[in-house]
Order: structure tokens, then C-alpha cells, then sequence
């Protein structure tokens, strides 16, 4: 097979091929504007929506105005019109049936601080991606060497932020005891710490959910080795 007749697989064609399976024909003209509302709404209420489904609710909006599809808007004029849209499909009665058959799980990580954080993680990431043409698709392939080394030199900006976090603390004996400790320098380098960590991990493909459950795991064999050492 020639490369002029392979398929190049890639998010667009795939939204256009589900887009005339349903029946509503090429999506490319208003692609672009899907993928922006998508954005929006992951990073307001941290949910992801296809781009079928962005250009059902954004052609709802149109139709309130007559027309087939408009000019996209301003982020909050989108956001607005979502909670409108949610309004109009009965959330509040479909929440409400769901409420009655759910559970709890304490190792579930659902909507919770650190799944929030991997998606302003990847939000972020998605920034960088469209300022630099070499910054890598995720998750990467892990057998390539390249793409290892990617995610070798962000865990060695991880070590450096984790070393400058060290050098806050006044741990050196010969330094004097009275040197005030700068707590907000010490948690913004933290802070960079776990940046790196968020985006290495999601870069393997690690969500939130694996993440914790691994977490969990560590947690309890810790635990352990403890209380067989009592």
C-alpha cells in the first residue's frame, strides 16, 4: 500500500466520521469553534464533551436566534448558554434520579481536588502544545525513546524544583537559627513540583482515578510494614 492511500488517523477524522454516522454530514466547518466550546466547558466544570455533542449544544443556541450555526462567542456568553441548555434538557430531574443510585467509595476519586488538578494540568498542557510545535501528542508511545526522554527531562525539572524547595529551609548547621522561614516560597516551589509530576504522569496516560487507587495501594503496604514492626 502506497502512503498516498493510508488513512492518517487523526482526532479531526475521527470526529467527522462519527459526525456523518449520525447523520449530520462533515463537521470541518465548524470544528474549530467545537474544539474551543469543548475547551471552555472542560475548564469551567471540568467535563469533556465530543465534538458532536459541542456542536448539538451550540446549534441549540443558534436556533434560539434562528439561524444554522453561529459565530462562536465570547467564553462567558458560552458558559451562560450552557447552564441555559442544561436548564432546557431537564438536568435537574436527571440529577436528581442519579443521586438516588449512587454510593460511596473511598477509593473512587471523582470530581474531587486532585482529579481538578489533573485536568488544569492538562489544560495547561494544551497551551503549550499551541505555542510549540515539538511539544509531543499525549498519552506518548512508551515504547519510543524519544518520547521516554521527554518524559525523562520533565521528572529532571521535577528534581530541580524539589532541590529548590530544599535550599528555603535552613537546615545547614553553620547558618544561623534566627533566619525566618519563607513558607510561601517553600509551597510555591511544592507547587512546581507536583506541576511537573501532573504532567509526566499525564503524559503515560495516568489519570486522577489511577493515580489514586496506586496511591491507595502504596498507602495500605506502608501501613503495614508498620504494624508488622509493633
Amino acid at each position: 500500500m502506497s502512503n498516498k492511500s493510508k488513512i492518517r488517523v487523526n482526532q479531526e477524522l475521527i470526529d467527522n466520521i462519527f459526525s456523518l454516522e449520525d447523520g449530520f454530514g462533515f463537521i470541518s466547518y465548524a470544528y474549530n469553534d467545537c474544539k474551543t466550546i469543548q475547551w471552555f466547558l472542560k475548564d469551567e466544570f471540568n467535563i469533556f464533551l465530543s465534538v458532536n455533542e459541542c456542536r448539538n449544544f451550540w446549534e441549540w443556541r443558534s436556533e434560539l436566534l434562528g439561524a444554522n450555526f453561529l459565530v462562536l462567542d465570547s467564553r462567558n456568553i458560552v458558559i451562560d448558554y450552557f447552564k441555559q441548555w442544561l436548564k432546557h434538557v431537564g438536568a435537574k430531574d436527571i440529577q436528581e434520579s442519579l443521586e438516588e443510585h449512587t454510593y460511596e467509595n473511598n477509593n473512587v476519586c471523582d470530581n474531587d481536588m486532585l482529579k481538578n488538578m489533573f485536568t488544569k494540568q492538562e489544560v495547561l498542557m494544551k497551551r503549550y502544545k499551541e505555542n510549540d510545535e515539538n511539544f509531543p501528542e499525549w498519552p506518548i508511545d512508551l515504547t519510543d525513546k524519544q518520547q521516554q526522554k521527554f518524559v525523562r527531562d520533565i521528572l529532571c525539572n521535577l528534581a530541580d524544583e524539589a532541590f529548590e524547595a530544599s535550599r528555603v529551609l535552613n537546615w545547614k548547621s553553620h547558618r544561623a537559627t534566627n533566619i525566618k522561614f519563607d513558607r510561601n516560597a517553600f509551597l510555591t516551589e511544592c507547587v512546581d513540583v507536583s506541576k511537573y509530576l501532573l504532567e509526566a504522569l499525564t503524559m503515560c496516560g495516568i489519570d486522577a482515578n489511577e493515580f489514586f487507587e496506586a496511591y491507595c495501594k502504596k498507602d495500605e503496604k506502608c501501613h503495614a510494614r508498620l504494624s508488622n514492626k509493633e
